[in-house]
């Protein structure tokens, strides 16, 4: 299952460029640079939320600019 952004707060806004109506409903994966570097950060982050462990994980991210 593929998670969606819902909500953003305004340093998510400063820092991807996306306001909440541009990216609303859109994959998770959409804010990362590749999906081989995110899949293992978002099993982890969505596995915490979960309550099932931490684990230090690291990703690159992607700007609405391309950045």
């Amino acid at each position: 299952m593929e998670q969606r952004i819902t909500m953003v707060n305004p340093p998510f806004e400063r820092l991807f460029g996306y306001g909440l109506d541009e990216i609303a409903g859109a994959a998770t994966s959409k804010i990362c640079a590749d999906e081989e570097t995110w899949r293992p950060v978002a099993n982890t982050v969505f596995g915490i939320v979960g309550g099932t462990g931490v684990e230090p994980q690291a990703a690159h991210f992607r700007r609405k600019d391309g950045e």
